[in-house]
């Protein structure tokens, strides 16, 4: 099971980001930085708690983009805009605060992924996901960023570490 570090901003998350750094340096799995995952405070409390799973995909969304998978933007100052918009969207959804994890993933120079061309969006093949681990395109919205949608399949290499601003 992959270890699950919470990284949550503003002051709920300072208590909880301290018990996680200590968990850090207890020995987290060597992986890729991959990006950042915006959601509420409760879903990231549940993602610290059980790892990342299928019951999360899109639960603050009605539209996803590139299907079913765990979502993740680009690892630049545009992709943690974007993942504190998404942050910002679920928190008042849920009545909650808004939290963002840092993705990692381990095996990731052996996935192999796609871009999903736009006239493809909200409309993802199938094959896609059982074919590929992850699946690449700008957010529809905003598109000064990009990010990853990993499948199902990948769902185990994923972990998340205490954000560092």
């Amino acid at each position: 099971m992959p270890l699950i570090i919470l990284a949550l901003e503003g002051p709920e998350g300072l208590a909880l980001g301290l018990a996680a750094e200590a968990a850090e340096g207890a020995g987290a799995a060597e992986g890729v930085f991959i990006g950042y995952h915006g959601t509420d405070l409760e879903s990231a409390l549940d993602i610290m708690r059980r790892g990342v799973t299928d019951e999360f995909f899109g639960a603050n969304f009605s539209s996803l983009q590139l299907g079913e998978g765990f979502y993740v933007a680009e690892p630049t100052a545009n992709g943690l805009n974007a993942a504190r918009t998404f942050a910002r969207v679920a928190a008042r959804e849920t009545r909650s605060s808004p939290a963002i994890l840092k993705v990692y993933a381990r095996g990731f120079e052996n996935m192999v992924g796609r871009d999903v061309p736009s006239a493809l969006w909200e409309q993802v093949p199938g094959n896609f996901v059982t074919k590929f681990d992850y699946l690449t395109a700008p957010i529809k919205g905003l598109e000064y960023s990009g990010q990853i949608k990993f499948n199902p399949q990948t769902l185990q290499s994923l972990y998340t570490k205490l954000l560092r601003r």
